[in-house]
C-alpha cells in the first residue's frame, strides 16, 4: 500500500475514513466532506446506521453537500428498483418477507448494499466521504464483501460485485485516511489497520495517515520538567509533560509521511469543525 500525502487522497472521488471510536472520526469526515463542498465539489457525506438520522435518509445542508444516512433495507429497496424497473414487480418483490429477512440475516448482504450505494453515488458526486464504523469494523465489511464477490461471482448481483471490487482496488479512484490519537494503542492499531488493508488489497490502495490532538511543545517549559515527581505543579508543567509523551510514543510512527491536527479547543462541534476545515485547508493547499 502506497502511503500518500493528504492532498494526493484529495483527488480520489472515494474517500473512506478510518479509525477507532473516540479518535475524531466522525469530526474528520464531516469537516472534509464541507471543505471539499466549500472548494465547489459535489460532495456526499455517508454515514452507517447513523442514530441522529431516520434510515435512508438523504439531505442536502449546503449548495455542494449532502448527507446519507445508509443501512441496508433502504439500500436493498433501491437497488431492487433499479435492477427490476417495473414498479409492480418491485413492489411485490419489497414486500416480501423472506427478501426483508434475507436481507437483515445472509451474511455479506449488508456489505454489498452499503458498498453498492457508494458504487452508485460516486456517478453523482464529485466525492464520496465515507464515514466508516469503527477499525475492526470496517476490515470486517472490506473482508465480507471481498469473500462475496469470489464466492458468488456467477450470482445475480456477481458483475456489480465485481465493478465494485475494480473501484475499491484502484489507486486512481479510492483512499483510505487513517485518524489516531497521540497515545500508545491508537497509534499502534492505525499502523495494524492499514497492514490489514494492504492484506485485503495487495494490488495496492493509498492511505494517508492523520495525528489529532497533538499538544504542542510548551518552549518556555521544555527540558525543565520532572518525570519522577507523582504530580505537576502547574498546569504548564502537566501540558509539558503530556506532550513529551506524546512525542515518545510517535516514535512507533517514525519516518510515516503523516498530517498532524494540534489539539483544537472549542466551545460547540460548530467550531470544532472550523478549526479542522482551517488546519487541514492549509496543510493541503485548499484552504
Amino acid at each position: 500500500m502506497k502511503v500518500a500525502r493528504g492532498s494526493e487522497l484529495l483527488t480520489r472521488k472515494l474517500l473512506f475514513v478510518h479509525g477507532k471510536g473516540g479518535v475524531g472520526k466522525t469530526l474528520f469526515a464531516r469537516s472534509l466532506a464541507e471543505l471539499l463542498a466549500e472548494s465547489g465539489k459535489r460532495t456526499l457525506l455517508v454515514l452507517m446506521d447513523d442514530s441522529s438520522m431516520a434510515a435512508g435518509e438523504q439531505i442536502r445542508v449546503s449548495a455542494h453537500l449532502e448527507i446519507a444516512n445508509v443501512e441496508p433495507i433502504s439500500s436493498f429497496d433501491e437497488y431492487a428498483r433499479l435492477k427490476i424497473g417495473n414498479a409492480t414487480l418491485v413492489k411485490i418483490f419489497l414486500q416480501n418477507k423472506f427478501m426483508n429477512y434475507a436481507v437483515q440475516a445472509a451474511p455479506g448482504i449488508k456489505e454489498i448494499l452499503f458498498l453498492g450505494k457508494l458504487w452508485y453515488e460516486l456517478k453523482n458526486f464529485d466525492h464520496v466521504v465515507v464515514d466508516l464504523p469503527a477499525s475492526g469494523h470496517a476490515i470486517t465489511l472490506f473482508q465480507t464483501f471481498k469473500n462475496w464477490s469470489e464466492l458468488f461471482k456467477g450470482s445475480l448481483i456477481g458483475g456489480d460485485t465485481q465493478k465494485i471490487r475494480v473501484t475499491l482496488e484502484s489507486t486512481s479512484d479510492t483512499g483510505h485516511f487513517i485518524l489516531a490519537l497521540p497515545e500508545e494503542m491508537p497509534l499502534i492499531e492505525a499502523l495494524d489497520l492499514r497492514t490489514s488493508l494492504e492484506a485485503l488489497f495487495p494490488t495496492g490502495l493509498d492511505s494517508h495517515l492523520v495525528l489529532n490532538q497533538k499538544l504542542p511543545a510548551l518552549g518556555a517549559a521544555s527540558g525543565t520538567t520532572d518525570e519522577g515527581k507523582p504530580f505537576s505543579e502547574t498546569a504548564n508543567e502537566h501540558f509539558e509533560k503530556k506532550s513529551s509523551r506524546e512525542t515518545e510514543r510517535l516514535l512507533s510512527w517514525k519516518d510515516e509521511p503523516r498530517t498532524t491536527i494540534p489539539y483544537l479547543f472549542g466551545e460547540t462541534t460548530e467550531e470544532l469543525r472550523k478549526s479542522f476545515k482551517k488546519t487541514i485547508g492549509a496543510e493541503w493547499g485548499i484552504a
